[in-house]
């Protein structure tokens, strides 16, 4: 029920019924499923309500999981949402161990990596973090967003060493579309809403912060490709390769708005993240 579960089976909606497997199971912390009448007819979809944060008791087998909970937003940067993440991981790790080695799609956020290199020479990632995330209270919550994601990865790599699991990791990185229409937190929308209500697009933070934008279908249809295929590669960065400032967004939006843009007078200095392995 969040953004890239949405998005996933938006996508598997459009897919004809040879495409899609036999029987689906979803399952929502807490009730909420999308609408996908179509979904329900091709493929006998099942939903299931299960508190992933408590051991999980999913009674159904499966060849095939997509686990989504690659939260790169502001409420991600804290211990407790950090100690959740892991909790729900290790959860999942102790469930899939009861499945026949199923093909296992683990979402882990690239956003919340920021320009941090995660392979730098001398170096372990969680090192690396460590050394680059010291200087304040901010950073410090950013190196420990890091830190339990590397941590979750790792892990399920042991995992997947063990003979367990068939691994791939999704680091996903910016999107747009429907799905985060009313998400004005994310600069698309909040530029666009300013556009659109007839006032001027005000940038808060660095005018230079880089973002890559790609849209929900085409994300989905990476991860859907992902599943379905052998590949090799185990760490996937889905999301565009092509960079954007948040001044040339400002100005793109700004210019099919009528609006222009007001740059801020003072602002600590942006990260930047872009997908670079498609």
């Amino acid at each position: 029920n969040g953004f890239v579960g949405k998005s996933f089976l938006q996508y598997l909606e459009t897919l004809p019924k040879d495409d899609l497997p036999p029987r689906i199971c979803l399952v929502s912390r807490d009730g909420k499923f999308p609408k996908i009448t179509n979904l329900e007819l091709k493929a006998r979809a099942i939903f299931v309500i299960a508190d992933l944060e408590q051991p999980w008791e999913i009674p159904f087998s499966a060849s095939h999981v997509a686990h989504f909970a690659a939260d790169g937003s502001a409420t991600a940067y804290s211990p407790l949402s950090s100690e959740k993440f892991l909790r729900i991981t290790k959860n999942l790790e102790k469930w899939i161990k009861g499945l026949d080695c199923p093909t296992l799609f683990f979402a882990s956020s690239g956003a919340c990596f920021g320009h941090v290199p995660l392979k730098k020479e001398g170096l372990t990632q969680t090192q690396g973090a460590d050394r680059l995330f010291s200087r304040n209270r901010l950073e410090e919550e950013k190196a420990l967003l890091v830190r339990s994601r590397l941590q979750a990865e790792e892990s399920l790599l042991t995992l997947e060493s063990s003979g367990h699991i068939d691994l791939r990791i999704g680091r996903l990185f910016s999107f747009i579309g429907n799905s985060l229409f009313n998400k004005t937190q994310y600069a698309v929308n909040s530029f666009i809403e300013m556009g659109l209500s007839g006032s001027e697009i005000q940038i808060n933070g660095d005018p230079m912060t880089v973002r890559s934008y790609l849209s929900e279908f085409d994300m989905a249809h990476w991860i859907y490709k992902s599943i379905s295929q052998n590949i090799e590669r185990k760490y996937l960065e889905i999301g565009s390769a092509h960079p954007v400032t948040i001044l040339e967004l400002a100005h793109e939006i700004g210019a099919q708005t009528g609006m222009k843009v007001k740059l801020p007078k003072s602002y600590a200095p942006g990260d930047i993240y872009v997908a670079n392995s498609i």
